[in-house]
């Protein structure tokens, strides 16, 4: 079975790993499987692009320092890029400086985890991450459709009472 199609089965849960170093890519994305998600993974941004241009996942893990890019401009690059835009991302990396974390933040990564993390500390961003940007519980979506509504009804019916 071909990756997309994999990929659609697991709904919310796929996630792409894109770490240059083979063991922390293999160990991410074991804790990850492990945790129910399903993991594409890339060991450079070149394969990380084309894997979220083909098949965009709910969540992205970028590591900081990968050889062939400046990840502060990739980052900026994921906010413009109209197909993966709106792809949150969470930043690895082995640098834990103000700067860096900072870099991250202001490029627009959800969370920093500094490595090597536990795979409590991996699952936990993780999870907090693809909560804080679900869409909003059913129960809300109807309470801000009827006030939609509500309000809809209230300015059309003032305007055809106004005309008469």
């Amino acid at each position: 079975m071909k990756e997309k199609e994999k990929a659609t089965r697991f709904n919310d849960k796929v996630i792409l790993v894109i770490e240059d170093d083979p063991k922390m890519n293999d160990l991410t994305r074991l804790i990850l499987e492990e945790n129910g998600y399903f993991v594409l993974s890339a060991l450079d941004w070149e394969t990380g692009h084309k894997i979220l241009n083909e098949i965009p996942p709910n969540l992205v893990l970028l590591d900081l320092m990968l050889p062939d890019v400046n990840v502060e401009e990739t980052c900026m690059k994921m906010g413009k890029d109209n197909a993966i835009h709106d792809t949150p991302f969470i930043v690895m990396t082995s640098l834990n400086s103000l700067p860096a974390k900072l870099s991250a933040f202001l490029a627009g990564a959800r969370c920093f985890l500094n490595k090597p993390f536990s795979s409590d500390a991996l699952i936990a961003c993780v999870e907090r991450t693809i909560k804080e940007t679900e869409p909003a519980p059913f129960w809300r979506q109807v309470a801000e459709f009827q006030d939609e509504t509500d309000e809809f009804i209230k300015t059309n019916y003032r305007e055809t009472s106004d005309t008469q």
